[in-house]
């Protein structure tokens, strides 16, 4: 029986073994895929074998039983028919991650793995980009020669990584303001870092946590400063736990913050609260499943973000 192995090292979910022997890491996980084909996820040995040791890299095999004709002269081309089967390999690739990350984190019960982001397609077949040679996408039949592959992918303008954007780099002009801060005293509130940190999160295209988690922190804001307005107004602590079920996002936001502010405030605010706003509804639709996560416009939710960053100072 012939048998096509397709392999490439990946990343995985960073974990760690337990009192595992070296003959442990040549047991792989093994999937059923369509067309009876069948993945094979070998976690990668470390160079020391030790008691506890930390995983971050594993071997990953497709097993096509009998190939066809057809799939063998994609894997030689190198031309636009390589495409199909590169597609396929792909598609397999997020699967098996997706599928490794939560029996990680159910049956393994490992729950603070800490993810990897999926290497994207033009790279994940790169000849020319990996260090490790092991890295490259490769076949064989049996135990005949390894063969790269090498699909003619078409070359997409690649985006500036966000770290290094030109107003996300530290000049020197940053660094003394930077100085000049910490000589004041002047140090961001947790909340704030906490805002800037999911604006962050953002950048690297995850956004239904981050879009939730914004929407709490402003529903936050909002809570207390109604809560002390009240009080400022002389409402006793007791009626305030009696008031505080009442107070809705919708409520603070549109409502009790303008009725508090002055009208030059208030005109000063109104594109923040439309803004935050916004987010709101956003965080409504996800909880309540009208809306997936790539439907999140990204800037929306930064947006709220900024807004609610101007909101801070304008209250606080």
């Amino acid at each position: 029986m012939n048998t096509l192995i397709i392999q490439r090292q990946i990343e995985i979910p960073i974990i760690g073994t337990w009192k595992w022997k070296e003959e442990d890491y040549k047991t792989p996980l093994i999937f059923t895929l369509q067309d009876n084909t069948k993945a094979f996820l070998y976690l990668e040995k470390p160079w020391r074998i030790k008691e506890k040791a930390p995983i971050l890299n594993a071997r990953l095999e497709f097993h096509f039983e009998e190939p066809s004709a057809l799939i063998l002269k994609e894997l030689r081309s190198s031309g636009v028919s390589s495409l199909m089967v590169a597609e396929k390999i792909y598609h397999y690739y997020k699967q098996i991650v997706r599928h490794f990350e939560g029996l990680i984190r159910t049956v393994g019960k490992a729950k603070s793995t800490i993810s990897v982001k999926l290497i994207d397609f033009e790279s994940f077949f790169a000849a020319d980009n990996n260090v490790y040679n092991h890295s490259k996408v490769s076949w064989h039949i049996n135990n005949t020669e390894i063969v790269h592959f090498c699909p003619k992918i078409k070359k997409e303008r690649r985006k500036t990584n966000t770290l290094f954007k030109r107003n996300q780099l530290i000049d020197t002009n940053k660094w003394k303001k930077m100085q000049d801060a910490i000589n004041c005293g002047n140090f961001p509130s947790d909340e704030i870092i906490e805002l800037y940190r999911i604006w962050g999160l953002l950048e690297w295209d995850q956004r239904k946590v981050p879009t939730i988690e914004a929407a709490i922190i402003a529903e936050t804001i909002l809570r207390n400063y109604t809560k002390n307005v009240l009080i400022n107004c002389g409402i006793s602590n007791n009626k305030m736990k009696n008031l505080q079920d009442e107070f809705t996002f919708n409520s603070m936001l549109n409502i009790v913050l303008p009725l508090t502010l002055s009208k030059s405030e208030r005109r000063k605010i109104q594109g923040h609260i439309q803004a935050i706003d916004l987010l709101r509804k956003i965080r409504n639709d996800l909880v309540h499943g009208e809306m997936t996560e790539k439907d999140i416009d990204k800037k929306k939710v930064q947006n709220g973000i900024d807004a609610t960053l101007k909101l801070i100072k304008l209250i606080r």
